[in-house]
């Protein structure tokens, strides 16, 4: 897989970077109270192994996954979506964006392909 401007990327691998204070503020406001502040990443995967997420939503609508488009947009902070963290794997430093848990939406939603239904 490869990200804007050419660099490839493995699609299991969650990697870092810095970002600004405000703009993960200016997310988590428009996330709610799904959103929660640098969460450690490793009890979420199967390893138990890696760092925090800037940001955790925990969607449990289709609203609040609405909330998370608007959050991107808004904040063009990158955002990872997990699981039951198998088959993730995370790096010491955590992930400077937002990391979307699914767990929530397991009698909600379905997921095909990349399309929520």
């Amino acid at each position: 897989m490869t990200q804007p401007g050419g660099r490839s990327i493995d699609p299991g691998v969650i990697e870092t970077g810095a970002i600004d204070p405000g703009v993960i503020e200016m997310a988590c406001e428009i996330l709610g109270t799904q959103a929660e502040r640098n969460v450690p990443l490793a009890p979420l995967t199967t390893y138990k192994v890696g760092g925090a997420a800037a940001v955790l939503a925990t969607p449990r609508t289709d609203t609040d996954l609405e909330l998370v488009v608007a959050a991107r947009r808004a904040t063009g902070l990158p955002v990872v979506v997990i699981g039951r963290g198998s088959n993730v794997v995370v790096a010491d430093e955590g992930f400077a964006g937002i990391v979307v848990s699914t767990t929530g939406l397991a009698d909600t939603v379905e997921i095909q392909g990349h399309v929520v239904v």
